[in-house]
């Protein structure tokens, strides 16, 4: 049986201790980031926790709807007693009436059957890289335009600066995420986010990697999200610059020469568009897919007001 539980009922001890113990773990669904992504979150929860899945929600008009946190790729339901891909119909049919609207992703274990009525389908791609081989042999599998970019980026490097920041600072951040990259959030969307990596950075679980030009300009910069699972999660910004001198492939094997020593997963957090993903899959990546839902329970008329 599958309960439905509000934020205050949730045993946060026992919610940490299935998702470390799931087959399908990711570390954003750890509390302590949902408490930072989607403070107030509720859950769906089976037996003892076996099954778990959190309700990351918000209000508008009075209306409580279901949404993708920022920066938050991928959720749904995390099991203790399923290997592989799973059917996650029965949570969907446990979501509250109370919640109007839905508008959430699941993670590439969980599997929605064509029975289940829901407004919209969409499948879409990540990427992964596991580092357990250890950096030499999974530089071998770099693909031969990726090792290119790399060169070209070298002889450039004596006029670079290569330096790890802390978050004290967050302009760079607002030029190269927000303004350079054209990405589309509001202004509330930026101050969560930013916010949420200052919280990070107190509890250590935040690294930025960036590059700069003799200008003390950001060309490219890496953020390392997520240090726990033995997962390491990126976030990569990066300039007109840094792209012409393929720093950005510079970063990416810097990080990845890194990381490998500690033997995890690099989660590339995406993505299916076309050039990202190209990108990453040339590091030798492998990929999954993940499906997202619409399920809108509005009548017409707040159909139109959402619009």
């Amino acid at each position: 049986m599958i309960h439905y539980l509000t934020h205050p009922q949730i045993d946060k001890q026992k919610w940490d201790d299935a998702i470390r113990r799931s087959h399908n773990k990711l570390p954003l669904a750890l509390s302590k980031y949902l408490d930072l992504l989607s403070p107030g979150w509720d859950a769906l929860i089976s037996e003892d926790y076996t099954k778990v899945m959190p309700l990351t929600w918000r209000k508008k008009f009075g209306l409580r709807y279901l949404c993708q946190p920022i920066i938050c790729q991928q959720l749904g339901v995390f099991s203790t007693t399923d290997p592989g891909v799973f059917c996650v119909d029965d949570f969907i049919e446990a979501i509250p009436v109370g919640f109007r609207l839905i508008e959430i992703n699941f993670n590439s274990k969980n599997y929605v059957s064509g029975k289940i009525r829901v407004d919209n389908r969409t499948e879409k791609t990540s990427q992964f890289l596991p580092l357990e081989t250890g950096y030499e042999v999974v530089r071998s599998r770099y693909s031969g335009s990726h090792v290119r970019n790399m060169e070209k980026f070298s002889p450039m490097a004596g006029g670079l600066i290569h330096t790890t920041l802390s978050c004290s600072d967050f302009n760079y951040y607002k030029q190269a995420a927000f303004k350079t990259m054209g990405v589309r959030l509001s202004s509330w969307q930026k101050e969560h986010y930013l916010r949420f990596l200052r919280s990070l950075d107190q509890t250590e679980d935040l690294r930025i990697f960036c590059v700069q030009n003799e200008n003390q300009q950001i060309t490219g910069s890496i953020c390392i999200i997520g240090l726990d699972l033995d997962t390491f999660t990126l976030q990569t910004f990066c300039t007109d610059e840094g792209r012409k001198s393929g720093v950005i492939f510079y970063m990416l094997d810097s990080i990845i020469k890194d990381l490998s020593a500690k033997k995890g997963t690099l989660d590339f957090m995406g993505s299916s568009i076309p050039g990202i993903r190209e990108r990453n899959l040339g590091f030798g990546s492998q990929e999954t897919t993940y499906t997202s839902i619409k399920i809108n329970r509005l009548g017409w008329f707040l159909r139109i007001l959402k619009k």
